[in-house]
């Protein structure tokens, strides 16, 4: 019922097996953040799929609900909502700050886990209740960054995208 991070040395491939996410998609659906995964463990020994968004300044990481649609022989696929409001903990925002979503496949009794970030998805900013979520990229995965911290939630432009209208009364571009 508290926040706490547990730290486990890296696992060889043999032992946690490697997680490979194949295509996924992010996109926003009734002001939560729907995260689409498909991919494949070496680890086919069944086991449990779950989603995660870690904290990059203080390494806080989150386990997400979700829906797992198939898992079996090495394959799966599910779902996981990230509501920015309550995926602390199911009743607290995330806190401020670049968060990245990863996807594991969780096995034995000691917890055994390999897992994957997910790869850059294009998604566009939004509001929540006030909160600021803008997609970012932290290295070669996909992060969203609440409060927009580090990223704008006004997406580049480019001069095709631009059209100014002159007007008696200014300029709107």
């Amino acid at each position: 019922t508290y926040p706490s991070m547990l730290i486990t040395p890296a696992q060889p491939a043999a032992e946690g097996g490697a997680v490979r996410v194949e295509q996924s998609t992010v996109e926003w659906r009734h002001g939560r953040v729907v995260v689409t995964v498909t991919g494949s463990a070496e680890d086919t020994s069944g086991g449990e799929m779950l989603f995660g968004i870690r904290q990059q300044g203080s390494g806080l990481e989150y386990w997400l609900p979700s829906s797992t649609t198939n898992r079996a022989g090495g394959t799966f696929s599910g779902t996981a909502e990230i509501d920015v409001r309550t995926a602390a903990l199911g009743s607290s925002p995330l806190g401020d700050g670049v968060w990245t979503v990863s996807v594991g496949v969780h096995t034995g009794a000691v917890g055994r886990h390999a897992r994957a970030d997910l790869p850059p998805r294009p998604m566009t900013a939004g509001v929540v209740d006030g909160i600021l979520v803008a997609p970012t990229t932290v290295g070669a995965a996909f992060a969203l960054d609440i409060g927009a911290t580090r990223s704008g939630v006004v997406p580049k432009l480019s001069p095709a995208d631009v059209e100014l209208v002159e007007s008696a009364s200014g300029t709107l571009m």
